[in-house]
């Protein structure tokens, strides 16, 4: 049986590990504003754990998710940045061909350059959906989004 994957943010470190350790069980990967695929760069550790937030949005996050005794705890002494980044050629079904792959960027996420992940979906021919003006975690409120989402699913 396979089942289809959707997650969002740090969750997308825990598909990650699914994908490539049983591809097999997986029909299609859905990725919302994904952290996975730029873990390598250091702007992604500073915006999560260092950076000041300047925004409403990003006190919430800040305070709620960043600051969270649990998080706070996985991020700072059990998180190998380098062994939960996602590559395109890991994407793999246990066919060998390339999984049904979605992600729904937000071109002003605070977290990732948005900009940099969606050049490297281009580039390895990932289907994904570019929300300009939405912000990590703002697909929730965006009736587009939910729409292309939806369209993914089904």
């Amino acid at each position: 049986m396979k089942f289809s994957c959707f997650s969002l943010s740090y969750g997308t470190v825990c598909l990650s590990w699914i994908v490539q350790t049983c591809p097999q069980y997986i029909s299609r990967l859905i990725f919302i504003d994904p952290i996975c695929f730029a873990l390598f760069e250091p702007y992604v550790v500073y915006n999560f754990i260092y950076r000041t937030p300047y925004k409403l949005g990003h006190l919430y996050m800040y305070y709620f998710v960043c600051r969270e005794m649990g998080t706070s705890y996985v991020i700072s002494r059990h998180f190998w940045w380098t062994q939960n980044n996602l590559y395109a050629e890991q994407i793999r079904s246990s066919s060998n061909k390339q999984l049904s792959t979605y992600v729904l960027l937000a071109g002003r996420d605070c977290i990732i350059n948005a900009d940099l992940v969606r050049d490297y979906l281009i580039n390895n021919k990932i289907d994904y959906y570019w929300a300009p003006n939405l912000s990590h975690g703002d697909y929730m409120r965006d009736k587009a989004s939910w729409k292309k989402i939806s369209e993914w699913i089904s």
